[in-house]
């Protein structure tokens, strides 16, 4: 292997990953798309960052009849695997279509950024022969006209070439995400209905269809009366070849000179079960090792999903338990579904789905079959769950009293932060929502989660000799570990018994010696808070251990 290749982060075009980049063959992707029935459609589906645009450029670097393709597929895994898959090099049509750029705030914006599109398409593939031609080229078309801007491409290049055409979809439920969250989905939805649909249902013109996304908007949505539809998703039993294998990831670390924990790297980016299959997501291998392998969340900087974080706010309250023990890395139990429906996006399962295939939890069956165990992928993801689905959950309002609650805890000054949280119960918080220690359990974690961008917080977890309320640790150099362990007294107690139940709280941390895994670690600076609650009263027993 030639030595010092570049590691191709970010690049999607796969002609310039496969001859100037350290390159993982994925053609035996083809295979699959190849042997199908003819106007077959494919729907992969898969988390943000996991290829899924390089794939679609592979693709139309193999069908595609303007391109020179044969030397760049010599030697690779589907031509070596049988030869006579050369005979599709280059031989079809190809149409190639990033939906990403379709974020208008308006269904007239949705429409004119669509029509820019196809614009782009035409201008690259054919000369305007005809008004309908030149009312595409030149964004004048009516609506009804760009609803068969696709299919009407499809047969003019048939008409030119005579060989049918592959048409590649990229990024599809993106316009859909921009169109919910600003209001106008019904109608973005039936325009693109009816835009895919005339190219991809009993099109004569058709050889392949090709379309990515993220999530599988339900059938009746976008893809309905479509018979020959194919869907690969996370719960697929199919090959996997959108993340690395364990295999590639070895390979590739060696060539790079790694020379640490495997499995740390694993536990930081590993853990992905996609089709009952373990991978790691390529694109945080590829930061990784491109960083001299300095373990942070690389994915949390990719963008984020509109849609999951619409569906967090309208969650009911009885979720936000669950949100805390995937933080904590505890399994829930849930349905999953395949389908996602803009129609019922405040739907606990819902949720689930989208944290699912977004890629925040790794699924394993359970039964009955549409019933999983969840849990959050890895330490990458933890961070990222806390930094853009926690953070949801928290009143944007609230800035500059969140700071000051974040600022007196890393500080030390409890008596601060206990006064700071004392204002966000008070302003922000019904008494009839604390009405238990474990509600104010998941506050604080909560809080801690969206605040702590540079601390893992944990609960319930064994320290020492028994379960801690509340762990706070940073997570480089060791900094400080924060231990909280919380009481809940009912009946609107005394500001003296409130004082009692703190002393009992720290009393506890110490006899159970919930500090032992901060010595273990040596963290520089340990704090022990005993913390009781009432209603929204509250007091406190803090030792700055060290």
């Amino acid at each position: 292997m030639i030595p010092n290749l570049y590691l191709p982060i970010g690049v999607d075009d796969f002609k310039t990953v496969k001859k100037d980049c350290y390159y993982v063959d994925k053609t035996l992707f083809l295979e699959d798309i190849i042997n199908s029935p003819e106007s077959a459609t494919f729907l992969f589906t898969r988390p943000r960052r996991f290829g899924k645009s390089l794939m679609l450029s592979l693709c139309k670097y193999f069908f595609d009849i303007n391109e020179d393709s044969l030397t760049l597929f010599k030697d690779t895994n589907i031509i070596n695997k049988d030869h006579r898959y050369a005979e599709y090099i280059n031989k079809y049509n190809v149409i190639h279509l990033n939906l990403k750029g379709i974020n208008g705030r308006s269904y007239a914006d949705y429409i004119e950024l669509l029509k820019f599109k196809i614009s782009d398409i035409y201008s690259d593939l054919i000369n305007p022969e005809n008004d309908f031609e030149n009312n595409v080229i030149n964004r004048k078309c009516t609506n009804n006209e760009l609803k068969e801007s696709l299919y009407y491409l499809t047969k003019k290049l048939y008409k030119k070439n005579n060989v049918k055409t592959i048409i590649l979809i990229d990024e599809y439920d993106t316009p859909l995400e921009t169109a919910y969250v600003n209001g106008y989905f019904d109608d973005a939805r039936d325009l693109m209905k009816d835009f895919l649909g005339n190219a991809i249902k009993s099109n004569p013109y058709l050889y392949k269809a090709i379309v990515t996304g993220i999530t599988q908007v339900s059938h009746s949505s976008i893809f309905s009366d479509l018979n020959n539809l194919m869907v690969n998703n996370i719960l697929s039993n199919k090959d996997e070849f959108f993340g690395f294998t364990d295999d590639e990831v070895e390979k590739l670390l060696r060539y790079s000179n790694f020379n640490g924990d495997y499995n740390e790297v694993k536990r930081w980016y590993g853990g992905y079960f996609f089709q009952n299959k373990e991978v790691y997501n390529p694109w945080s291998i590829l930061n990784f090792i491109s960083n001299i392998f300095v373990y942070k969340a690389y994915w949390t900087n990719t963008g984020s999903y509109k849609l999951l974080h619409e569906t967090v706010k309208l969650l009911s309250g009885d979720v936000n338990s669950d949100l805390v023990s995937l933080t904590n890395g505890e399994n829930v139990n849930t349905t999953i579904n395949e389908n996602i429906s803009y129609d019922f996006v405040d739907n606990n399962i819902n949720l689930y789905s989208l944290l699912a295939f977004s890629g925040y939890l790794s699924i394993h069956p359970n039964f009955p079959s549409n019933y999983y165990t969840v849990r959050i992928v890895n330490e990458e993801i933890k961070i990222a769950f806390n930094k853009e689905i926690m953070e949801t959950l928290v009143n944007k309002d609230n800035f500059m009293i969140l700071k000051k609650i974040k600022e007196s805890l890393i500080s030390f000054n409890t008596k601060e932060f206990v006064s700071n949280l004392a204002f966000y119960i008070q302003n922000r918080l019904s008494y009839l929502d604390l009405n238990s220690e474990k509600a104010y359990q998941i506050m604080i974690v909560t809080l801690g989660s969206v605040l702590m961008d540079d601390a893992l917080v944990s609960s319930e977890i064994e320290e020492g000799q028994g379960r801690c309320d509340i762990v706070i640790r940073s997570i480089s150099n060791n900094d400080y570990s924060i231990i909280l362990e919380l009481k809940y007294l009912k009946n609107r107690p005394s500001i003296s018994d409130l004082e009692k139940s703190a002393s009992k709280a720290l009393n506890q941390i110490k006899e159970h010696k919930y500090y032992s895994d901060a010595l273990r670690i040596n963290s520089k600076r340990i704090l022990l808070i005993g913390l009781s609650f009432s209603h929204k009263n509250s007091a406190f027993k803090d030792e700055v251990y060290r």
